[in-house]
């Protein structure tokens, strides 16, 4: 009986052991995930059987929501489970990855190729995670989502996740639509760090905001955001076609990034309000806005105690499109923000 007892605690306390499943779309074995040899072909059916602790490995391939029509099913990130794309479906360790030559394409363009008005609204959702957790090595694409659909950030969408974390790595955005906000990203009451990634081509439609990233309803507390080694090229929207901070950060830190042929009517990047922003050691060239009172760069906040750092950077050849332009390239409201070599 002390020994039946002594094996039920041991099993109460110890958790599984976490798990590792593969998936391939070329995969031809008995479909388990276990191993690359007997992978899933499909995305979703890992994402349906995963629990905290375990991994997804995505090999090289093009992987939709869904095979139907249906445009409000996306890929759910689960709570304690990080997902790896760019194998080539031989790798025993992430190191041995070429992310580069294994594009592993999450795409919402499930209807009409090349039609957006049928694509899935997100193709990526994270919410209510209290668990660190990583999406790392994917090319996500062509989520779509028209003006008052009630749905924001095409590409991600990343909310409650105050309690845990969210990490983007390796990862490029490309041809994401939002007719309200975020066609790249929406973040709303999440703790984000994204590092070496690239924005492409995302947009945010006439009446849109944050063309790659918005920051948005707080949902009980503010986002911290971190963008780290990123670049960002020929996104568009109304207001911040790279970033728009529509609602306060706690905390905002951009390091090391690229900004370049990027336009907006109004600004490129806007941030109204934080607890405390950095940018830093990071290149502004070649956007262009297209108002009387646009600015490429804009910090709404004039709140004494909301103080901006920006230091090592560099703004060259962006211009105002306007007859007649009213405002600054750069404009920050308030004396107090520090901007330095």
């Amino acid at each position: 009986m002390r020994l039946l007892l002594s094996a039920f605690i041991l099993a109460v306390v110890i958790p599984a052991q976490a798990t590792r499943y593969h998936v391939n779309t070329s995969a031809t074995g008995s479909g388990t995930g276990l191993s690359w040899t007997n992978a899933f072909t499909n995305l979703q059916e890992a994402l349906s059987i995963v629990i905290p602790g375990d991994e997804i490995w995505v090999a090289a391939g093009q992987y939709k929501p869904t095979t139907g029509t249906s445009r409000t099913i996306s890929f759910n990130m689960r709570n304690g489970v990080s997902m790896y794309g760019g194998f080539a479906g031989t790798e025993s360790t992430l190191d041995e990855r070429d992310i580069a030559s294994n594009p592993t394409v999450l795409n919402g363009d499930i209807g009409e190729p090349g039609t957006g008005s049928d694509n899935v609204h997100r193709v990526v959702t994270a919410s209510s995670i209290n668990t660190h957790i990583v999406l790392d090595g994917f090319r996500i694409m062509n989520g779509y989502s028209a003006s008052g659909s009630g749905y924001n950030g095409a590409g991600l969408n990343a909310q409650h996740i105050l309690n845990g974390s969210l990490l983007v790595r390796n990862c490029t955005f490309v041809n994401n639509y939002s007719g309200t906000y975020g066609g790249g990203i929406y973040l709303a009451a999440a703790n984000l760090t994204i590092e070496n990634c690239d924005f492409l081509n995302n947009r945010a439609g006439t009446g849109g905001d944050g063309g790659a990233i918005y920051n948005g309803n707080n949902n009980g507390g503010y986002s911290n955001l971190v963008i780290r080694d990123s670049r960002f090229k020929s996104n568009s929207a109304r207001r911040g076609a790279c970033l728009h901070g529509g609602l306060d950060f706690d905390n905002l830190l951009i390091d090391r990034c690229i900004f370049t042929g990027n336009s907006s009517e109004l600004s490129i990047i806007e941030i109204d309000g934080f607890a405390s922003a950095t940018i830093s050691n990071s290149y502004i060239i070649g956007n262009a806005v297209d108002d009387s009172f646009a600015n490429v760069f804009r910090v709404q906040t004039s709140a004494a105690d909301e103080v901006l750092t920006m230091t090592n950077c560099t703004f060259v050849q962006n211009f105002n499109l306007y007859a007649t332009p009213g405002s600054e390239i750069i404009r920050v409201y308030g004396t107090h923000h520090r901007i330095e070599n």
